[in-house]
């Protein structure tokens, strides 16, 4: 016979397991979903993307990737053209080509 103690270890880790698993289903995310990663134009989601999916991206260098990221961190989600524009290196001349390969 098992001590009752050994069944709510038994328990706990099933729990634990089954909670990780749901949590890698849904790709990591909690909350609020911010949607695909990728639209239907092949644009980047610069709410979910991460730095090397961002550099990845036509006209998006390491360094802008880095900046996305941390301004993100930092602010939370873009929601806006002037959201974005607090990203250094992203103004109102580099916003309309940047459009072409991200959204929010």
């Amino acid at each position: 016979m098992v001590s009752e103690g050994r069944q709510i270890r038994i328990f706990l880790s099933l729990f634990l397991i089954i909670v990780a698993g749901l949590l890698f289903w849904q790709g990591g995310k909690v909350g609020k979903d911010l949607g695909p990663l990728y639209d239907g134009q092949n644009r980047v989601n610069v709410n979910l993307a991460d730095r090397e999916t961002l550099a990845a991206a036509e006209y998006v260098d390491s360094q802008l990737a880095d900046d996305i990221v941390r301004v993100r961190e930092e602010r939370g989600a873009f929601a806006s053209d002037e959201d974005l524009m607090r990203v250094p290196g992203i103004d109102e001349y580099s916003l309309p080509v940047l459009k072409e390969v991200l959204f929010y």
